[in-house]
């Protein structure tokens, strides 16, 4: 299929799929692993197992590191992203039980993000001192820029998506929030996790 053919929405859609497909077909070929960063060559790195071309595409492979930066976060500038495309790892948003599609792209980039930041690995709140904690997904570390950028601010992208009682936590504390970023656990999120 050629993707660039598609309305913009139907083909984030498409790549986000592609993406999420690829990751689970990269596992299901090794499984079982206990990390996909275990079929990894690298051995000190542990991450090119994105960097390797195998997504199919009509221009030929691609890596899935190309599908998300190049196809997905270059094109498209969206933060929500982020809570859309899994990288098989227990730390990582889930994978949707549907296909995105065009039509529906806005609501369920939006509920991505809703279900994860007020899930177990989602936004968190304590104090230091004056200032307000906010500890969230390494995600938002790595891709801070995309979040700054294209989110309106780290922490006004949380705020947006978090229940009524943490956006009151938000409010309060202005200026004096504080981002305390998450340890990444790369442990498989198969099924029996």
């Amino acid at each position: 299929m050629n993707a660039s053919s598609l309305p913009p929405k139907a083909q984030l859609a498409y790549w986000i799929n592609v993406y999420n497909v690829n990751v689970v077909a990269t596992v299901m070929e090794k499984y079982p692993v206990k990390s996909i960063r275990d079929i990894s060559t690298d051995p000190v790195v542990r991450l090119n197992v994105f960097k390797k071309d195998r997504v199919p595409t009509p221009g030929g492979l691609l890596s899935l590191d190309a599908v998300e930066n190049k196809k997905i976060r270059e094109t498209f500038k969206d933060a929500r992203i982020h809570f859309a495309i899994n990288c098989a790892a227990k730390s990582c948003p889930g994978i949707r039980p549907e296909a995105y599609t065009g039509a529906k792209l806005d609501a369920q980039l939006d509920d991505q993000a809703r279900k994860f930041l007020n899930g177990p690995f989602g936004a968190r709140f304590g104090r230091k001192g004056d200032d307000l904690v906010m500890h969230v997904t390494k995600i938002m570390d790595w891709f801070g820029d995309d979040f700054d950028k294209w989110g309106g601010g780290r922490t006004a992208f949380v705020r947006r998506y978090v229940a009524a009682d943490k956006q009151r936590l938000i409010d309060a504390a202005g200026k004096k929030v504080v981002i305390d970023y998450d340890k990444y656990d790369w442990a498989l999120n198969d099924w029996r996790r």
